[in-house]
């Protein structure tokens, strides 16, 4: 989706870190790619190259030892014809990239700008910088990810970071969230907890100067997941130079799904930016939600400055008159997928825009199992007035992990405006004034059948954030805005570095 930013930049959304079965992971590069088009402008599909310092010597681990040896093997066999692939691709910008683990180091994400035969090099992270160097390698980026590991167990190593090969760090993905080691969605992959000095928190104190992205890291061929990271870039225009340009400008936000807007100016530089100290240093701020915001958070050398709510704003008007209205569809017999198939149909209601939220499968380990169904492509056609729709979902596997999908709608409402959805044999009529009053939700049938959800239709206040103030700042400071919504969907903008 575009979007255009305050300063009349495009917003173009991505996940630069993601995996499929091109070397150890789940569904096959034409999933993964059809799935990235449903919702990103530009992808980077991963291949698992090599684990230089691995240790085959434990027995206990062979079967983590093997299938990684397996898919090192499978990507290597077949690089050239991938890079075959993706080239011809149309529809969605793609960028190559492999990864490399690295138990000292910390594992990095390798991706390229340009797509031709990049030699598959791989070695431990500070030898493979020298090697770029050497070979006179150019528009590549080394980008660390679930940072947040113990080093030694695969975590950041931020005494070897480079700021101008590695302009943006992953912030979040479905590993969790490395923005410090007490935030939201904690590591509770199998590989361990977070560790305060692989944070960003930690980086940021010792002035370490990065960007912020998320990506999904999904192992199922479903790039740009909801829920399991992606992020926004600011860019001139929609081509792979711009959008690289950009990313190592570091004009980026990171997000865990929803696609929520930040724009926000310090001094009237946007997000990202070397920033000069002014008498008076103004932030900006101006945020469109996707669902009620629960706080904006300006964090400021690490710390909390400011916390804002959408009562903290003066009443500012709807000009436009838009409506935002999320629909979610899932529930149902725990772990039992269904195949959604309908429409919904819009009356006396002029779309915007709509936002697909589809979740791939919940799967990591190359040795976990699922259906073959658990890797249909969703399908969605749009008209002026309705959808028409084809996916799955799958009961939740617990109580505590959303497995939903559904669709965010931006739109005008006129008097007398009704949704209605048919799908499965059933049909639902709603009245949007009701969903003003609160949220309703439907069964297929009797208790454990799937459902939907109409989620409340908020106040304009209440999904947007208007506001300015005026910042202390002294050289070396940093600033970042942190915003979370009450559905759980946060956005992270990089820092302003102060000068």
């Amino acid at each position: 989706m575009k979007t255009k930013s305050k300063n009349t930049e495009l917003i173009l959304f991505g996940d630069l870190h993601n995996h499929c079965n091109i070397s150890y992971a789940h569904g096959s590069l034409e999933r993964a790619i059809a799935f990235s088009k449903l919702s990103l402008d530009f992808v980077s599909i991963t291949g698992h190259a090599g684990w230089p310092d691995m240790n085959t010597k434990d027995p206990s681990i062979k079967h983590i030892i093997d299938f990684h040896k397996v898919g090192f093997k499978k990507l290597k066999k077949n690089w050239n014809k991938i890079l075959e692939t993706i080239k011809k691709e149309r529809g969605i910008i793609i960028y190559p990239g492999y990864e490399v683990h690295s138990n000292k180091y910390g594992d990095q994400t390798i991706v390229f700008k340009d797509i031709k035969k990049h030699e598959l090099l791989v070695d431990q992270i500070d030898i493979l910088k020298k090697k770029f160097k050497k070979n006179k390698i150019k528009n590549y980026i080394f980008m660390p990810h679930h940072l947040s590991y113990k080093q030694g167990r695969r975590g950041v190593n931020w005494d070897i970071f480079e700021e101008s090969v590695s302009p943006v760090v992953e912030l979040y993905s479905m590993h969790g969230c490395s923005e410090n080691d007490q935030a939201e969605y904690p590591f509770l992959h199998s590989m361990g907890p977070r560790n305060y000095e692989n944070t960003i928190k930690y980086a940021l104190e010792k002035k370490i100067k990065l960007g912020f992205i998320a990506n999904t890291d999904h192992h199922s061929a479903s790039p740009g997941s909801y829920g399991h990271g992606r992020f926004g870039v600011l860019v001139k225009s929609k081509n792979r130079n711009s959008i690289f340009k950009s990313i190592n400008e570091r004009k980026t936000f990171a997000l865990t799904g929803d696609k929520i807007i930040p724009n926000i100016y310090l001094n009237k530089k946007v997000i990202g930016s070397d920033v000069k100290t002014q008498k008076n240093n103004l932030l900006d701020i101006n945020v469109e939600g996707r669902f009620p915001i629960e706080y904006i958070d300006i964090i400021k050398n690490t710390n909390l400055f400011k916390k804002f709510n959408f009562d903290d704003q003066k009443n500012i008007k709807n000009k436009k008159n838009i409506s935002i209205i999320n629909i979610d569809f899932g529930w149902g017999e725990r772990n039992k997928e269904f195949l959604w198939k309908g429409e919904i149909q819009f009356k006396n209601i002029d779309i915007i825009t709509i936002e697909n939220k589809f979740r791939g499968p919940e799967i990591v380990s190359p040795l976990d199992k699922k259906s073959k169904f658990s890797f249909f492509i969703p399908e969605v056609k749009k008209f002026k007035n309705k959808i028409k729709f084809k996916f799955l979902t799958s009961g939740n596997s617990n109580n505590y992990t959303n497995e939903t999908s559904g669709f965010t709608i931006l739109a005008k409402l006129k008097k007398n405006s009704q949704i209605t959805t048919i799908t499965n044999n059933k049909k639902f009529d709603i009245l949007t004034k009701d969903l003003f009053k609160g949220s309703v939700s439907f069964n297929l049938g009797e208790i454990d059948t799937p459902a939907i959800l109409f989620n409340k239709i908020p106040n304009f206040k209440e999904w947007n954030f208007q506001k300015k103030i005026t910042l202390p700042l002294k050289k070396d400071d940093n600033v970042y805005i942190k915003i979370k919504q009450k559905n759980n969907q946060i956005c992270w903008t990089s820092p302003f570095f102060i000068r």
